[in-house]
């Protein structure tokens, strides 16, 4: 079986760590547009200078290597095909999967309230 998780944030490392604990033998792939694995919810911190950077990721570099997932980093998803179950990358490659987990995030949203910007 293979899972496709895209997104490296909170969400997809924590389905990461729960595949692996149900099933060592799975394929997992992690795709990411970003580099790494950070709290997007402490990026206010780093912005402000209370945190570094360091301390905003997840996770050090090569964690997804003790758990045995793929790791592709800054690729985007372009196109999904549920009939055929493959996800197309912006580097134009196709990946086949049995499971797909969106764990994507949010966007922000601001309010339509005067000032506010």
């Amino acid at each position: 079986m293979k899972i496709i998780i895209l997104g490296s944030g909170a969400a997809g490392m924590s389905a990461a760590k729960t595949i692996r604990e149900h099933d060592r033998k799975c394929e997992v792939v992690m795709i990411a547009a970003d580099d790494g694995y950070y709290s997007r919810c402490q990026l206010h911190l780093v912005a402000a200078g209370n945190r570094t950077e360091k301390q905003a990721y997840l996770a050090p570099t090569g964690w997804e290597n003790t758990l045995g997932v793929t790791f592709l980093a800054g690729r985007r998803a372009i196109e999904l095909d549920v009939t055929a179950r493959t996800i197309k990358l912006d580097d134009a490659s196709i990946h086949g999967f049995d499971k797909l987990l969106i764990a994507t995030g949010s966007r922000t949203q601001l309010p339509p309230v005067t000032g506010v910007d």
